[in-house]
């Protein structure tokens, strides 16, 4: 069966439109396509009115792609975003939340783990150049205990504040030689 209106929760305007599978109460249950009133339009499996199941949703607004689970209308299990710039987030979802996951930005650096930008958490980032930082984090920059390896092959292990060496760490020049102390 095939609807298209308005009348259905919680989408109220003329400008949208449903095509797919209806339950018995005329409610989005099966599989069908939803085009929202701002022409943003998701595909997939529907619930009781919700998205649930597989499904791709774009954003004519902000211009990204999400194709993933849904549960409870909201982006939950498995799921890839990729965004207009071109950078990708893979990984999981908790009702709409980024998780754990793989963010691959347009300039080519790579972010691995849980991104909490205003917490404390521990991650994996590489630049585009090569450049890795695996270690703790706070408000986005390398704080805590790290290590940064250098494309040239140098080391850096140990503290780390507000983005910068600071505190008791070794540094392992490319010659082989090492230097233990505070920064």
């Amino acid at each position: 069966s095939t609807y298209l209106g308005s009348s259905s929760p919680p989408y109220k305007s003329d400008d949208e439109a449903y095509q797919g599978d209806l339950d018995s109460q005329n409610r989005k249950h099966g599989f069908g396509t939803y085009v929202y009133p701002d022409g943003s339009k998701y595909t997939g499996q529907w619930s009781e009115d919700k998205r649930e199941g597989k499904g791709t949703f774009w954003s004519a607004v902000d211009g990204y792609t999400y194709k993933g689970q849904w549960k409870n209308d909201k982006q939950n299990g498995e799921g890839e975003i990729i965004l207009k710039d071109g950078s990708i987030f893979q990984g999981i979802w908790i009702d709409g939340i980024r998780g754990d996951g793989l963010y691959s930005f347009s300039d080519g650096a790579k972010f691995k783990g849980i991104w909490k930008p205003k917490d404390n958490f521990t991650a994996k980032f590489t630049w585009p150049n090569g450049d890795v930082y695996e270690g703790q984090w706070l408000s986005g920059k390398p704080h805590g205990k790290g290590s940064f390896t250098y494309v040239n092959g140098e080391t850096y292990v140990g503290e780390w504040k507000d983005g910068l060496k600071n505190g008791t760490g070794t540094y392992k020049f490319e010659s082989g030689d090492t230097y233990t102390g505070p920064f």
